[in-house]
């Protein structure tokens, strides 16, 4: 008697999207952007490091905030209206 197996199953793509990840990303954005709807970038900041920083699958992120987010503030580029929500919202 001949007996097969069922093949292995393909392993995910590497760009599968982690639904636990995405819930806490969407939350993050949602914190950060309560702040941006004050006018108050310092606290999106601060929130989105906060945030990102509970889970080791977006704390790599946090350059994002302090490489790029904090030097953009800086310059003031999100007084103007929209720019900041818009930073947040790209976040991914």
């Amino acid at each position: 008697m001949n007996e097969t197996t069922a093949p292995e199953p393909e392993p995910e793509p590497e760009t599968a999207i982690d639904p636990a990840r995405a819930e806490h990303m969407a939350w993050v954005k949602e914190r950060a952007l309560e702040y941006a709807d004050q006018h108050d970038t310092a606290s999106a900041m601060s929130s989105l490091i906060q945030d990102l920083g509970q889970r080791p699958d977006t704390a790599d992120s946090i350059g994002i905030v302090t490489d790029l987010m904090m030097p953009l503030a800086m310059m003031g580029d999100f007084e103007r209206p929209g720019e900041l929500r818009k930073f947040i919202e790209g976040f991914s």
